[in-house]
């Protein structure tokens, strides 16, 4: 392919803190990439719908981190319905903030006056909540992983080749000098009094006693360490 050769750090993307840790993980799953490789595209399809698949049996979707026990408890929301309009309370911080983005995505906004989220002139319930984060949960914990094949797919387009992921998301740049981040875990907004050397101990102990398995302790581990 010219200018790109076979080599992978090509797949580096001239940053190695960014991209050298996704492209070990895509490669440990679907083998050596090869940007000469006009199936490439096909492969990483494949393999970014069978991580959605993953991710989204993962038991900590609707999860939080319970400080006292060391160990994660299901989310705890309080809704109430209002006229037309549906509010929403945590049991803690942490609860609210788990679930803070995907109420932003649902409508909710902050109420000053109420101290509360609501959502105005629609009635929704825990049980839809907790499915549309279901939904969104695996898209949001592929996103770091679905741009850098979004970059490999415009590398090979400007080689000839079609750019399968076109319209999916746009890619800005692949230049070495680029400034793109690429988050590779899942957002992690709460906060914990336990160091994070001790949290990382909590999760392998976890792992150990078959709490969580191998995904979900690398998931976990990812964005403790973020």
């Amino acid at each position: 392919m010219g200018f790109w050769g076979n080599s992978n750090s090509s797949l580096d993307f001239g940053s190695k803190g960014a991209y050298e840790e996704i492209r070990g993980y895509v490669e440990s799953k679907i083998g050596l990439m090869d940007v000469n490789d006009s199936n490439l595209q096909d492969k990483l399809l494949t393999f970014l719908g069978q991580e959605e698949k993953d991710i989204s049996g993962w038991r900590h979707i609707f999860s939080v981190w319970d400080s006292r026990k060391g160990d994660l408890r299901p989310v705890e929301l309080e809704i109430k319905h209002v006229g037309k309009d549906t509010y929403i309370r945590g049991l803690t911080s942490y609860d609210i903030n788990s679930v803070r983005t995907n109420l932003k995505r649902l409508g909710f906004s902050w109420s000053h006056e109420q101290k509360t989220w609501l959502l105005k002139n629609r009635l929704i319930t825990i049980d839809e909540i907790k499915e549309f984060i279901k939904e969104q949960y695996p898209k949001n914990c592929t996103k770091g992983l679905r741009t850098y094949c979004e970059k490999i797919a415009y590398l090979q387009s400007s080689e000839g080749m079609p750019n399968k992921f076109t319209g999916q998301t746009t890619v800005t740049s692949v230049s070495g000098d680029s400034k793109d981040k690429v988050d590779i875990s899942a957002s992690n907004s709460s906060k914990n009094p336990y160091s994070k050397i001790e949290q990382l101990e909590k999760l392998i102990e976890m792992r150990n006693k078959g709490k969580i398995d191998a995904e979900e302790f690398k998931s976990l581990k990812r964005e403790l360490l973020t």
